[in-house]
């Protein structure tokens, strides 16, 4: 079963992974590069796994401060939408500040994780390219919608800022809960609960642009 740090160290690798998955759409860049940055990522994420344990002692009092610190995530999060959607040359701006904001956070969470082994670093970062890679490909779609593009992107962000929020403002009352009360009942766990909510989100954009996709080959 997922530990709580463990669940919320998923939560922000697949939200970073869609949100520059959608970057790199906006980029209109071809399929070797968004490869190259989606296995640039993969490896830097390996090495924030790999230097988190250092930081360990120092970050200890976060432990029971989580909560401020995704409150503080989200906010910066919603600013860069802000910025994003104000002024759109500003994406590579955004982009490089987006991966400072999750890379952080991942490895402030990550120091708080017991016995994070190289096979789970690697199993995290195959999951990060993937979804990636996977979302890049269905933003060529979006494309084609009658919205614009950017426009798109920024509700996503805006989503995204509202969800760590959420997570922020349940950090403390999450955190108090007896997991071992749902050892027998796992899809209840909170923390599988959000890790579900992730990948039904994904299933539903899936589903939606290849419906999307469909009427327009129609028309």
């Amino acid at each position: 079963m997922l530990s709580l740090f463990e669940g919320y160290l998923l939560i922000f690798v697949a939200l970073f992974a869609v949100n520059i998955g959608l970057f790199l759409g906006n980029f209109k860049t071809n399929n070797l590069k968004a490869i190259i940055v989606a296995v640039l990522s993969g490896i830097l994420l390996i090495g924030v796994n790999s230097i988190s344990g250092y930081f360990k002692d120092s970050l200890s009092f976060l432990a029971g401060n989580f909560g401020y610190l995704f409150i503080v995530a989200a906010a910066v999060l919603f600013v860069l939408t802000w910025i994003f959607l104000k002024k759109e040359n500003n994406l590579k701006e955004v982009t490089l500040i987006t991966a400072v904001l999750f890379y952080i956070s991942i490895l402030c969470i990550d120091a708080h994780i017991d016995g994070f082994s190289v096979f789970n670093s690697l199993l995290l970062t195959l999951f990060l390219v993937i979804i990636m890679f996977v979302v890049y490909q269905l933003s060529k779609l979006l494309f084609y919608a009658k919205r614009e593009y950017s426009l798109i992107v920024g509700e996503f962000m805006i989503l995204e800022s509202i969800l760590i929020f959420i997570l922020g403002l349940t950090y403390w009352s999450v955190k108090e809960l007896d997991y071992s009360m749902f050892s027998a009942y796992l899809i209840l766990t909170p923390t599988y609960k959000l890790v579900y909510v992730i990948i039904l989100m994904i299933f539903i954009l899936i589903v939606g642009l290849y419906y999307n996709d469909k009427q327009l080959k129609k028309r």
